[in-house]
């Protein structure tokens, strides 16, 4: 950690306490956003999905995108406001793989099994070519190739609470189950009408969402052996990342089946599921491609035995203090579940739902479960309350045209990140509005420059005062992205794009 960054926290927690707690001040920035970073990939492709690292402690900071051939790994904190480029990957032919496009990606957990002192992130990457790599943050390379489906890859899922833990469905309904650390699989299971799959955060279970609006439940008895050395079979020098760990099995005779959820939908989901997520306190988050999003409180029994500890974890990321009785009234018997929450996400009609991919406009959650953001086919994108179903923000397509096909909120509330068009990035902003003794007490990070006393000053006499708006190089040689998208170079470019349709507000 940074001064800057330092500085930002600090401001943050001042924040926090004078609006009275986490979830209040994430009510309250949501409705003081503000477009203030447009930021426009290489690639000039859609990007399809992006995502916050919600499953590795302390790494909250991080997000992902993925788009054409490319992988893209920023820090949304780590220089204060600006936007830092910590890992770009290009998935080009190799001996050992096909590469080509990417179009679909998954957080790891890596607590307990990386290598490396301060800890790792490790993101899994997969598409057409059915192989999923393995990409770590920290060494900036792919550690692992898990190769075993023989058709694209349209969906990876990471697991909060089981370390190196990992779910892979292919577009012929084919799962697997895999241990990253030690790169094997650990079960094959199928069903032809599956579109999309979640992993539970403790490992209890599988939910899968299938044609026809139906969501099906997969029990898991996972088990930890003995420790033993990462696989040496890999055709990647990977294995030296993770460290000799107890390697995950699933119990003998054990094998996961599929059981139909009965799920008291008002009005019914419709007849194609394309997203699903995991909320807390034994919440699940299923949407339809025409928009129709609910969420249900699972029977008793049906979110496995850590639901308990999950929601202890929940509680703690949003700054309370851990109930000792959790969820335990879930650990009984199978019972009805119970509808919680009920939307339809306006703009978005059966027509524009895709079943395959660019079209596809996924949902996301805060960890701790407390807003729900969602974007439609015409580039709007909501965040809703999840308790009570409120809309807290709404923000239409603006500058940049084409689907929200992702979303996603910090774990503070304080950047909305939305991807629409070809290639575009747009994060809308809390910025936080002076008063007269915080006006007196100095800038905030926002107006803090990173660099050391003097260098704008010499910069202005070696540039003819070209300041320090727009793409900045950082010292790792990444760019961040402050106020306008870009310098005058960049502003050329967006001028030049028919998707483009202005500058910058201030």
């Amino acid at each position: 950690m940074n001064l800057v960054q330092t500085n930002l926290l600090h401001e943050v927690a001042l924040e926090v306490k004078a609006q009275g707690g986490p979830s209040q001040f994430k009510a309250h920035a949501l409705k003081h956003l503000e477009l203030r970073t447009v930021l426009k990939e290489s690639h000039a492709s859609p990007i399809l999905d992006l995502v916050f690292n919600s499953v590795t402690p302390g790494h909250h900071n991080l997000f992902a995108s993925i788009g054409k051939d490319q992988v893209t790994i920023y820090d949304d904190e780590h220089m204060g406001d600006y936007l830092g480029v910590v890992v770009h990957y290009v998935n080009s032919a190799t001996p050992h793989h096909a590469g080509g496009d990417v179009t679909c990606c998954a957080w790891v957990q890596t607590a307990g099994i990386s290598r490396h002192e301060l800890g790792d992130a490790c993101l899994a990457v997969s598409g057409p070519e059915g192989a999923i790599q393995v990409i770590s943050v920290a060494e900036a390379r792919v550690v692992a190739l898990l190769k075993g489906h023989s058709c694209e890859v349209t969906e990876l899922r990471g697991c909060a609470g089981v370390p190196g833990l990992l779910l892979s469905l292919g577009c012929d309904g084919g799962m697997r189950l895999w241990d990253v650390a030690a790169g094997v699989c650990l079960a094959e299971l199928s069903c032809a009408d599956i579109t999309t799959a979640e992993l539970h955060p403790d490992g209890s279970c599988i939910y899968t969402g299938h044609r026809g609006g139906r969501v099906s439940r997969w029990p898991l008895q996972l088990q930890r052996g003995a420790a033993a050395p990462a696989a040496a079979a890999s055709p990647t020098p990977g294995a030296s990342c993770f460290g000799p760990s107890p390697r995950l099995a699933l119990a003998a005779g054990c094998a996961p089946a599929p059981a139909p959820l009965s799920l008291p939908a008002n009005p019914p989901l419709g007849d194609y599921i394309d997203c699903i997520r995991c909320l807390p306190r034994g919440r699940l988050g299923v949407k339809s491609t025409d928009g129709r999003l609910a969420a249900f409180e699972l029977a008793a029994g049906s979110s496995g035995a850590g639901a308990e500890a999950e929601a202890g974890a929940a509680m703690e990321a949003a700054g309370e203090a851990p109930s000792s009785s959790g969820s335990g009234e879930m650990q009984g018997g199978e019972g009805e579940a119970r509808q919680v929450l009920s939307l339809r996400v306006p703009g978005t009609h059966p027509a524009s739902g895709s079943r395959g991919g660019v079209q596809r406009c996924r949902f996301s959650a805060t960890r701790d479960g407390a807003f729900i953001c969602v974007g439609n086919s015409a580039g709007d994108v909501y965040v809703y309350d999840a308790a009570s179903g409120g809309r807290a923000a709404h923000h239409p397509a603006h500058k940049v045209g084409g689907p929200a096909r992702a979303a996603a909120l910090s774990e503070d509330g304080r950047h909305l990140l939305v991807v629409r068009g070809n290639g575009y990035i747009l994060r809308y902003e809390y910025i936080r509005k002076l008063d007269a003794a915080a006006a007196e007490a100095g800038p905030s990070s926002r107006e803090v420059s990173p660099d050391p006393p003097g260098a704008e000053a010499a910069a202005a006499a070696a540039g003819g005062g070209g300041g320090k708006r727009g793409a900045e190089e950082g010292a790792d040689g990444g760019r961040r992205v402050k106020g306008r998208a870009g310098g005058a170079d960049a502003e050329d470019d967006e001028r030049e794009d028919p998707e483009w349709s202005g500058g910058m507000e201030e």
